[in-house]
């Protein structure tokens, strides 16, 4: 809980200094006017000398992998990535355009997608396409930039594609996330041609590609002052949500699957130039293509709500294979022993994976499951849900590590368990 806490505090203050930052800046100049000459150049410098957002970004990607915030809230989100193998096989030169619905209240899963996209997509330079004037806000314009997004003007993404990158972009933009609904999935598309345009002019291909739990993050209140919001969506392009989260801007803690789905191939009679009647065709295409992907993945991926998966390379690489009683017997026969980390809660004193302790109780060999405890009362839910057979270990919350679960106490939980579990003496 005190690490949800320290993420919720985290979040809420960047996003609080991030948007505010205009009138903080103003502020501090009319109490300090010495501040208002660095101000300038570096209104300057960014206006004129550092474009980033016209060329390729300013890709930080320690920030991006690393950085404590972003790690955490991945972790927080259960946040994975799930890769069709043709868009794996693609040619890395060959461009791409990856289309993301929906937009969600507030597309946290972007921000965060970029530090995964290194290694689901290796070698393949994506840029994310971002409204211009989020490279007008101080700190919002850095964070964009180092997570690799580039202005959205179609001139701008159009040499992108043809320097042989690829683009995300999220085509329902602010009408969808203005009427984004909590648990009601819902795309904005049939009016949205343009990216599918781009892609045949550009001969790129096309990647459907759906987040599924992005719309359960956040409480949403979509009718509050509906019309005045949509009025300055339309005449001003300002965007304003209604939302609510766990802790302020923190969002529910809901896993979110982003399905990279397959890549679609269109083309035109005159490369480069299509016709309307060329790009009504492809859109319609790529519609059908979105709709089957999420036919067919939805019924998995909402089920695994409560589900595990197992996760490799230092818990930053998802596979698609379920921690299962099936898995378990078949992965005993190569092992003695299994250790199972509940990897969203590690370290994190949050609690138990309880679905994850129920599915170990099945497993045929020893299993010793490790992640979240935090009291002895944990301790005690992972004896009855794992029906004695599976043992557990505690990390962070020790005392001797900086915690506050004395260790003697455990040694003392642990040595009467073993009291409990020997045979009575004969007489």
């Amino acid at each position: 809980m005190q690490y949800v806490m320290a993420l919720g505090l985290y979040w809420n203050l960047v996003m609080a200094i991030c948007f505010a930052s205009p009138l903080l800046i103003t502020l501090c100049c009319w109490h300090q006017p010495l501040i208002i000459a660095p101000t300038l150049l570096y209104m300057l410098w960014a206006r004129f000398l550092s474009r980033g957002d016209l060329a390729d970004g300013s890709p930080w990607r320690w920030f991006s992998i690393q950085e404590w915030g972003y790690h955490a809230f991945r972790r927080y989100l259960r946040l994975r990535i799930h890769v069709h193998s043709e868009l794996s096989s693609l040619p890395h030169d060959r461009p791409a355009v990856l289309a993301v619905h929906p937009h969600g209240v507030a597309s946290d899963y972007r921000i965060l997608l970029d530090g995964m996209l290194y290694e689901a997509l290796p070698n393949r330079e994506v840029l994310t396409l971002s409204a211009s004037v989020l490279f007008c806000i101080p700190m919002v314009r850095e964070l964009a930039l180092w997570t690799r997004c580039i202005d959205a003007r179609k001139s701008v993404a159009s040499r992108a594609l043809r320097k042989g990158h690829s683009v995300m972009v999220i085509p329902g933009g602010e009408q969808e996330q203005i009427r984004t609904e909590q648990g009601k999935e819902e795309v904005f598309l049939s009016k949205r041609v343009g990216f599918i345009k781009l892609a045949l002019e550009q001969q790129s291909a096309v990647v459907p590609c759906y987040a599924f739990g992005s719309v359960d993050l956040y409480a949403t209140y979509t009718k509050v002052l509906f019309k005045p919001r949509e009025w300055l969506r339309k005449t001003l392009g300002v965007c304003i949500p209604v939302y609510l989260g766990a802790l302020g801007f923190l969002p529910l803690r809901r896993p979110v699957h982003l399905v990279l789905g397959r890549p679609l191939q269109f083309s035109c009679q005159q490369p480069g130039k299509p016709t309307d009647q060329e790009v009504q065709q492809a859109h319609q295409q790529y519609m059908d293509a979105l709709r089957s992907l999420y036919e067919e993945d939805s019924e998995h991926f909402c089920w695994l709500v409560d589900g595990s998966l197992v996760v490799t390379n230092k818990w930053q690489k998802w596979t698609d294979l379920e921690v299962s009683e099936e898995n378990l017997k078949e992965l005993s026969q190569y092992c003695d022993e299994f250790l199972v980390h509940g990897v969203d809660v590690e370290g994190l004193q949050s609690g138990i994976e309880e679905p994850l302790v129920r599915i170990l109780a099945a497993s045929p060999i020893p299993v010793t499951y490790a992640g979240g405890v935090r009291s002895l009362e944990d301790m005690e839910r992972i004896r009855t849900l794992g029906q004695d057979r599976v043992d557990a270990t505690i990390g962070s919350a020790l005392d001797i590590f900086g915690g506050k679960l004395p260790y003697d106490e455990v040694v003392r939980w642990h040595n009467k368990q073993l009291s409990a579990a020997e045979p009575p003496k004969a007489t």
